[in-house]
């Protein structure tokens, strides 16, 4: 990927073991995390604010729905 390709757009669904693939994530240059699911609000809340990802959802359906992702992470 050239520096001016644009960042994959990316959805995690689960933030469980998912908090270990938004670390994962957020290393690589070439992608931006711009949206979480989990039926947990609180958890949802805390890793949101925690990886500043302002996008969340409460059902993946509603992210999937709503957001243009370049790739889902469960």
């Amino acid at each position: 990927m050239s520096e001016a390709t644009k960042k994959l757009r990316v959805g995690v669904i689960g933030l469980g073991m998912g908090r270990a693939h938004i670390k994962g994530w957020q290393e690589h240059p070439h992608v931006e995390v711009v949206a979480l699911a989990d039926p947990d609000s609180a958890r949802l809340t805390t890793v949101g604010e925690e990886f500043s990802v302002a996008c969340r959802y409460a059902s993946a359906e509603e992210m999937l729905a709503t957001e243009r992702l370049d790739v889902v992470s469960v």
